[in-house]
């Protein structure tokens, strides 16, 4: 017993010095970080029709064609040249759509990017809402995207329905959201 009296004196010292050594072997740096400050930029401006609404909304007759009801332009620029530094993914969607299309045989809604080549629309809304997403904007990259909203009242050959909805004078609002989301 007496042997491991020293032994157990021994461990116990070396113990009690590599946990005070410990501190040797740390060290404290400060790091100097760069601080910049980054813009989101996304706007949506609404653009003047060939027509005026009035108070009364627009009104669409079976057969007439195409009309346009809205022009909206999204951007993410400012007029001063700043340009969004996020990446960002923009969602349209309507209300109201649905609610006109159920009510109104034979409506359609049809969305241009006017500044797409062709005159396809991006998208063609005969039941339901419009939800239109992945529309993307790359951070830095100046980009505009003009768009419009038209209607059309296919004759469906029931007149008399047609009529008599028509002389209802029956309203459906109808609403567009835009909403963006940054990705970095």
């Amino acid at each position: 017993m007496k042997r491991l009296i020293p032994i157990l004196l021994l461990a116990l010292v070396v113990v009690l010095m590599s946990s005070g050594s410990f501190a040797i072997y740390t060290q404290t740096q400060t790091l100097r970080g760069e601080l910049y400050m980054r813009i989101f930029l996304f706007t949506g401006d609404e653009s003047a029709t060939s027509y005026e609404f009035g108070l009364n909304g627009l009104a669409l007759a079976p057969g007439q064609g195409e009309t346009e009801l809205y022009r909206f332009t999204l951007t993410n620029t400012q007029s001063g040249g700043s340009i969004c530094d996020y990446d960002m993914t923009v969602t349209l969607a309507s209300s109201g759509m649905a609610a006109a299309l159920s009510g109104m045989s034979g409506l359609t809604f049809r969305l241009y990017d006017t500044g797409a080549e062709g005159s396809s629309p991006v998208a063609t809304i005969t039941s339901g809402d419009l939800n239109l997403g992945d529309i993307s904007f790359i951070a830095g990259v100046s980009k505009s995207i003009e768009y419009r909203l038209t209607a059309s009242w296919t004759d469906t050959g029931n007149s008399e329905a047609q009529t008599a909805l028509a002389a209802s004078k029956a309203k459906y609002p109808i609403h567009i959201t835009v909403s963006s989301q940054a990705m970095n």
